[in-house]
């Protein structure tokens, strides 16, 4: 049972950063909009489309759930 929760753990990773790839070119974007012309964060990060709003909730539950099995994992030994 340990390999497979360090195998998920390390997927859930991975799936986190390159999620944190991605919405580091979404904050890029959101800077150049920001110095073009003034645009809400929302508008900038395209919160207001599906996809976006997907790979925020992925990225921001991916780590902790990630980080809470390998905390797990650790202590079941």
């Amino acid at each position: 049972m340990n390999d497979q929760v360090l195998t998920l753990v390390l997927i859930l990773f991975t799936f986190s950063i390159f999620l944190n790839i991605f919405q580091y070119v979404q904050i890029k974007r959101y800077k150049l909009n920001e110095q073009s012309f003034k645009v809400s964060w929302q508008e900038a990060m395209n919160l207001k489309k599906p996809i976006s709003l997907f790979a925020w909730w992925m990225l921001a539950s991916s780590l902790p759930i990630a980080l809470i099995f390998g905390f797990v994992s650790l202590f079941i030994n």
